[in-house]
């Protein structure tokens, strides 16, 4: 954590970079509004005002990564092993890591924490915050965690569309031959 939120602050201290990179994908237009806005709250340090939102991003785009017939809203199962997306990643040695970097990550955001817990999250779980039971926490790294997870995912994003795209030129030149 140390070590990404040093190299932020030398290199992105205002997000900017990431911003830009993150709002102008397609993938996140349902989120014009709110992604400059957790943006701004980030740099406020209101993590915990971003952080939902982020989950909600994150989810999005990895429900995206299925094919359009999978009416599916299941994330996890999005990312299994051997599932849809796995498949696709399949074959291409830097899609293969940010699947399995996506896939860890959800399991961890995933993971069912007991309902005992003090009323701030002491881990970023999914269901918890989404089904309030405790807020997000207001934690730099827990914010940063995320933009990353969602930078991943639009990476992946991107990689898959190309390699379809690039197999489909290849089948089209060789049929025609």
């Amino acid at each position: 954590d140390s070590y990404v939120l040093k190299w932020y602050d030398e290199n992105d201290s205002g997000l900017e970079s990431m911003e830009r990179r993150i709002c102008e994908h397609p993938a996140v237009t349902p989120f014009r509004t709110v992604l400059p806005q957790c943006f701004n709250s980030i740099r406020r340090g209101d993590y915990s005002i971003a952080i939902p939102q982020l989950i909600a991003v994150l989810e999005s785009i990895i429900l995206q990564l299925n094919p359009p017939q999978v009416i599916s809203r299941d994330v996890k199962k999005a990312l299994r092993k051997g599932g849809h997306v796995a498949k696709d990643a399949e074959g291409h040695v830097y899609a293969t890591a940010m699947w399995l970097s996506l896939s860890t990550f959800i399991n961890e955001l995933y993971i069912q924490v007991p309902a005992a817990l003090p009323s701030v999250s002491p881990v970023l779980s999914r269901h918890g915050i989404h089904h309030g039971r405790f807020e997000a926490p207001n934690v730099q790294a827990e914010a940063t965690r995320l933009l990353h997870a969602i930078e991943t995912a639009l990476s992946l994003h991107d990689r898959l569309k190309l390699s379809k795209t690039g197999n489909r030129k290849r089948v089209a030149s060789t049929g025609n031959d």
